[in-house]
């Protein structure tokens, strides 16, 4: 049994954007804190892996959308004033691991459409349900701590081709193993085979015994110190 996850790329059309910071901040944040503004616990939240590399705001034509005046806008009890964009769409992904919602509870809390005095308006929905190819993340750990003399290297082969899904599933990886370690004392290094150099690919390649491949995920155990 493999952990199973859902995709989601969702289009948004603002009346007037403003320089919002819950919108532009990187690393992206907007997702998590509205779904959490509509219900979605914290701890559930931890889950959802935001992939939107840029928010690049679009006018209905698909053109760069352009400030076209300037207010003011409610941020965390503050007021604000920058430019707007009148009319700009923009485009979110995410991954979700099990966060509890299922495909009907996010459509709902899109097209809900309001943050606070931020408003916009759902305009597309993309779901696509998932194999990761991970199994048992415990029982990995657990036999990577067997291993680990004074370190344990494993490798996960990732079935996902999309390349913001493959990033989420590593940095999922990472954290889920990293708290399992943290727990007791221990390091987890994640790498994707294809994010490496040569020289340290060939190197990890020589530690495991094989080559690897594009779907490739190295785990990397360190013991107690």
């Amino acid at each position: 049994m493999t952990l199973k996850a859902d995709f989601y790329r969702v289009k948004v059309r603002f009346g007037k954007l403003y320089a919002d910071p819950r919108v532009f901040d990187r690393p992206p944040t907007f997702v998590k804190g509205y779904l959490q503004s509509k219900g979605l616990a914290a701890e559930r939240a931890d889950l959802i892996y935001e992939t939107t590399e840029d928010v690049m705001p679009v006018d209905d034509t698909g053109r760069p959308s352009r400030p076209t005046g300037t207010g003011k806008f409610r941020y965390e009890g503050k007021t604000l004033r920058s430019e707007y964009m009148q009319g700009a769409n923009i485009r979110l992904e995410y991954t979700d691991f099990g966060s509890g919602y299922l495909p009907m509870d996010h459509r709902g809390s899109w097209m809900a459409g309001r943050w606070d005095d931020l408003s916009f308006e759902m305009k597309e929905l993309h779901h696509q349900h998932l194999d990761t190819g991970i199994a048992d993340l415990a029982e990995l750990y657990d036999i990577l701590k067997k291993r680990a003399a004074p370190t344990a290297i494993a490798t996960v082969e990732l079935p996902l081709k999309a390349s913001s899904v493959f990033d989420a599933t590593v940095r999922f990886l990472e954290n889920q193993i990293g708290r399992l370690a943290q727990r007791e004392g221990r390091t987890v290094e994640v790498y994707a085979a294809g994010k490496l150099d040569g020289s340290e690919r060939k190197a990890l390649e020589s530690r495991i015994g094989r080559d690897a491949t594009a779907s490739t995920v190295y785990v990397i155990l360190g013991s107690t110190s």
